[in-house]
């Protein structure tokens, strides 16, 4: 591939239009093709990747100024870029052919939002492309190449586009021909971002018109009269007296995202190429009406593979909100934070949302992919940094930088699959060299000089928790996993002395012996000291007492644990419980308020942002605690216990290990009835069972069900 392509720059112009006239022979043809930022690409007038957005996928393409970035780095990074491969022969005609490149700016050259530094790749966007006839000749980019200015005249993924609708030019330039990046050329493996629904919209007055569900796409509409100028505004969120809120998407009012249109016909179709938006809300400004006005949102491919629905509408809300926000918040091949202001790969909020995205959505290519941007990342001295593709931003050491472990462990907990382990093995070794570096009397009490070092984040109250007591407890906890991925690799752990010593140091500054409880109790604190393997069992029922008439007090790691600790000790109840309280701080409290999508904090106010798919981390229970659902990777075994939780019914599907399984389950004065449990076909080397008390039944047919008899006893039918 590209053996004789070169890559071309062009610094003049927005969006440039790359333009290749040649003689084909028709027949098969592949053309393989990269553009930075992002690229269009049309042959004969027809668009090849039709259907599909922002490629190639992102990625830290190749070396910058790090030093205008606001936080320190140390080292060099690793590189790749993405390139993609089409087969183009329907669109190659006998005789002449015209190919066009449309470039736009994408990540590469992001040169608005600067809250970071400035993250920019280059001035000149950039275009590899080989095209490979029938007949073997090759139609390839190099110093020949011409381009023009495009009706594209603004184009920012944070900003928004600006359209001349209208706009014609003749005026060429020549294409640059430039060195080779100093980057692997990859051909991208994880799935484009494409619409994955249409809502249309429903008129509010003002212009203003309401998608229905937060999410993340751009509107598209037909204009309904000749106008100079159109402007188009989107948010979250609207002020009580109806007009847009732009505190969520925007940090008030220093980046609203908005798209323009100059010089409109009427009947004209609008909409964008080269940015999304974070909305439910938009408002369609400029004096000109519009019709068929339509929300487009777009992703990320991810196939959905997991369903549940239950006879509560509250655990039916929290599955289709957690996977409403997770598939909004991957574009590029990344999971990021937030669709909107941000927009970064941040660590802590992929890897907390990784286990339920991968219970619900076909989602292993873009874990494995954003896994390669988070080792990009890493330096010579093991630091993992806190956005991947490195995009700036600040964290911490183990919620953040712990990524690089939690994630090829939690890839290989739904997956069965180890490569992702194997791949990142020296890097987790190298990570937790590095994290001990700083231990201070077995605690970690800091990352590096002039880096952020946060420990928990977004609790309901202000945070109370000493960050060296967060950070090591979920590094122990980090610890206990990276030991499990060491035994399946047959590779030795170097760790259990500083495991202990972290302990130690746990106990000796924030156990209070006379109340049996850490850093104050508060918070979830016990909770962190029970996934450091701490705590005694008296603390654990104190635990789960305390939930039971409490709401939860924890941010967004202190969530994840509290759910797990409760699964662990097979408190469904006290999980449906918190599942579905409607009071301050809950769930229920952001449904109540008409959430769409998971909120940044519990509240939801103080301009936070109203994507954030970190609190969807507890939300696997659904499929877990409430299905009974466990896999068991290491034997490629799927156990279902079926178990009251507080639902007269629910079901589910889910697919774990290749294998697809159908649950159904019914209840009946709080004890199994009935659980039916379908395999539409069978997965090789994959074995499903239903244990009920101590009896284990083997799914070996297609359908197998159990019942309750006369006699109230479970029996198979």
């Amino acid at each position: 591939m590209f053996e004789k392509a070169k890559w071309t720059a062009y610094p003049f112009f927005a969006a440039p239009l790359i333009i290749k006239k040649f003689t084909g022979k028709a027949g098969n043809a592949t053309l393989a093709v990269c553009g930075l930022g992002w690229y269009e690409v049309y042959l004969n007038g027809v668009r090849v990747n039709e259907g599909e957005f922002f490629q190639p996928a992102q990625s830290d393409y190749h070396e910058r100024n790090l030093k205008t970035l606001l936080y320190p780095v140390t080292g060099t990074f690793s590189h790749r870029i993405y390139y993609n491969v089409f087969e183009v022969g329907e669109y190659v005609r006998e005789g002449e052919n015209e190919l066009r490149i449309l470039l736009g700016n994408g990540w590469y050259r992001q040169r608005v939002r600067r809250c970071e530094g400035d993250t920019s790749y280059s001035d000149s966007l950039k275009l590899l492309f080989e095209l490979t006839l029938s007949n073997g000749e090759k139609v390839f980019s190099d110093g020949t190449l011409v381009y023009r200015d495009s009706f594209i005249k603004e184009n920012n993924l944070y900003a928004g586009e600006i359209r001349d609708m209208r706009f014609r030019t003749e005026k060429e330039e020549r294409a640059e021909e430039i060195p080779t990046p100093s980057a692997r050329l990859l051909l991208q493996t994880c799935p484009p971002d494409e619409i994955y629904d249409t809502r249309p919209c429903k008129p509010m007055g003002n212009g203003i018109y309401d998608a229905g569900l937060n999410g993340a796409g751009r509107l598209q509409f037909v204009a309904d009269r000749d106008s100079e100028r159109i402007v188009v505004r989107y948010a979250e969120e609207l002020y009580p007296d109806g007009t847009l809120d732009f505190s969520t998407t925007a940090l008030g009012t220093s980046l609203i995202q908005k798209d323009e249109f100059l010089n409109v016909t009427r009947g004209q179709t609008l909409t964008t190429s080269f940015t999304w938006h974070g909305f439910r809300y938009a408002q369609i400004e400029g004096g000109a009406q519009a019709k068929d006005v339509r929300a487009e949102y777009i992703a990320t491919r991810l196939p959905l593979i997991g369903r549940f629905e239950s006879s509560e509408p509250m655990l039916n809300w929290l599955y289709e909100t957690a996977a409403r926000t997770i598939r909004s918040n991957v574009h590029g091949g990344v999971p990021s934070d937030c669709p909107h202001r941000e927009r970064l790969g941040y660590t802590a909020d992929g890897q907390l949302a990784a286990e339920t995205a991968l219970w619900i959505f076909d989602a292993e290519k873009v874990y494995l992919k954003w896994l390669g941007d988070i080792l990009d990342g890493q330096e010579a001295d093991g630091h993992i940094q806190h956005t991947a593709p490195f995009e700036g931003g600040g964290g911490g050491p183990a919620g953040w930088g712990g990524a690089v472990v939690l994630l090829p462990y939690k890839l290989y907990l739904m997956t069965g699959n180890l490569s992702a382990a194997q791949e990142a093995f020296s890097a987790m070794e190298s990570w937790c060299r590095f994290t001990l570096s700083a231990l201070d009397n077995g605690l970690i009490c800091s990352e590096r000089e002039g880096g952020w070092c946060l420990g928990e984040w977004c609790a309901p109250a202000k945070l109370c928790l000493e960050e060296p007591f967060v950070n090591t407890c979920l590094f122990v906890r980090i610890l206990d996993f990276f030991e499990v991925l060491c035994m399946l690799l047959k590779r030795e752990f170097l760790f259990s002395d500083a495991r202990r010593a972290c302990r130690e140091g746990i106990l000796t500054r924030y156990y209070d012996p006379a109340k049996d409880c850490f850093g104050g109790g508060k918070q979830g604190a016990d909770l962190f000291a029970f996934a450091a393997g701490l705590g005694s069992e008296r603390a654990k029922r104190r635990a789960e007492k305390y939930y039971r008439t409490h709401p939860v007090d924890t941010g967004i790691f202190g969530t994840e644990l509290l759910f797990d600790f409760l699964a662990e000790r097979k408190r469904e109840d006290v999980i449906f419980k918190l599942f579905t309280d409607r009071e301050y701080p809950s769930y229920g409290y952001m449904r109540e308020r008409g959430a769409t999508t998971f909120w940044e904090t519990w509240r939801g106010d103080d301009a936070v942002s109203h994507n954030h798919p970190m609190f969807s981390a507890p939300v696997k229970h659904l499929f877990v605690s409430f299905l009974g659902i466990h896999p068991i990777p290491a034997e490629k075994r799927v156990l279902i216990c079926p178990r009251y939780a507080g639902v007269q019914s629910c079901r589910g599907k889910v697919r774990l290990f290749g294998q697809e399984i159908e649950v159904e389950e019914e209840f009946a004065d709080g004890a199994l009835s009935r659980v039916s449990v379908l395999l539409p076909a069978r997965a090789e080397g994959v074995s499903v069972e239903i244990k009920i008390g101590r009896k284990k039944y083997s799914v070996r047919d297609g359908c197998f069900t159990l019942r309750k008899n006369r006699e109230n006893q479970i029996t198979s039918v």
